[in-house]
């Protein structure tokens, strides 16, 4: 059967992925990222998100920016991904949990703003995933 619209979007957006990868699949929500000052200690962190698609298949999950007019294409092998776990905001004004997953040591990516239930989702399949022998 021909790829279906959504995994020829994901191999159009990751054309490092093999083509017989499949899309399982995907979910709008924010990359978030801390950005800290790197020429003095005195600025705070700063936390940004930027809004995307996370893209998850048999054996990677992706995520892709389209901010400006410029593309941020992330690509995590699953068996790179150490653990995967839920956050709780952390201040106040957060009202919506974050889906972490761990790389190494003080090296994780982070995504927020799920939809209703699609954060649940993505962390039961990239729980799966990623603790999986053939991942």
């Amino acid at each position: 059967p021909p790829p279906s619209r959504a995994c020829s979007e994901l191999h159009a957006l990751f054309p490092g992925l093999d083509k017989n990868e499949n899309l399982i699949e995907q979910f709008p929500c924010k990359l978030l990222q801390t950005y800290s000052c790197a020429h003095n200690q005195h600025t705070p962190d700063i936390q940004m998100a930027f809004q995307g698609t996370l893209f998850i298949t048999d054996r990677h999950t992706c995520f892709n920016v389209e901010e400006n007019e410029r593309r941020l294409p992330i690509v995590l092998p699953h068996k790179s991904v150490t653990r995967v776990e839920r956050h709780r905001p952390t201040r106040r004004s957060e009202k919506n949990d974050v889906l972490k997953m761990s790389l190494a040591e003080n090296e994780w990516i982070s995504m927020k703003d799920f939809a209703s239930g699609h954060l649940d989702s993505a962390l039961a399949l990239l729980e799966h995933l990623c603790e999986s022998p053939e991942a």
